[in-house]
């Protein structure tokens, strides 16, 4: 997964590319295949005009409160600032960190959706745009539910923005 990351930002890099999508195999919009498009397309232009992002994130399966920054609002939309978080299924790197990744060893053994935690900030949209399909751990020997985790990030994340939305 890291490395296909790499090459996907090693491309956007050579052509001077504001930023790229990189949507892995196991990701799950929340869309139907009509309307992914569309809604893509909106989150591209939102991305395109607001630039106080380091990452897009489509989801997060990993959620602690002392890792959010804030929230905001753009065209009606809702989305989270975190500084840390776990996910890189449905991504969107801004040309601004193409060097950050660029600059890792993928030999360090540190995972792509975890090396820029308290380094770059992520924006994700609330409610979620997508989840990451379930898996099998072989370490664990076990199912592991992503769809679940997701979920219950998701209502996380939304709960935060009520209650911090000034209505």
């Amino acid at each position: 997964c890291f490395l296909s990351h790499l090459e996907c930002i090693k491309i956007g890099k050579e052509k001077k590319l504001n930023s790229i999508f990189v949507i892995e195999d196991d990701c799950i919009p929340f869309y139907n295949e009509n309307n992914l498009d569309e809604r893509l397309n909106s989150i591209k232009n939102i991305l395109d005009t607001y630039d106080d992002w380091d990452i897009f994130l489509g989801c997060v399966n990993k959620f602690f409160s002392q890792d959010v920054i804030g929230s905001i609002c753009i065209e009606n939309k809702n989305f989270v600032k975190i500084k840390k978080g776990h996910m890189t299924n449905m991504i969107c790197y801004n040309c601004k960190c193409y060097d950050f990744f660029l600059n890792i060893n993928p030999d360090s053994g540190i995972p792509i959706d975890v090396c820029w935690n308290g380094k770059l900030t992520a924006i994700v949209p609330v409610p979620f745009i997508a989840a990451q399909e379930d898996d099998f751990i072989n370490i664990a020997n076990a199912p592991i539910s992503y769809r679940g985790r997701t979920m219950t990030s998701n209502n996380s994340f939304v709960k935060y923005v009520k209650d911090n939305s000034k209505i």
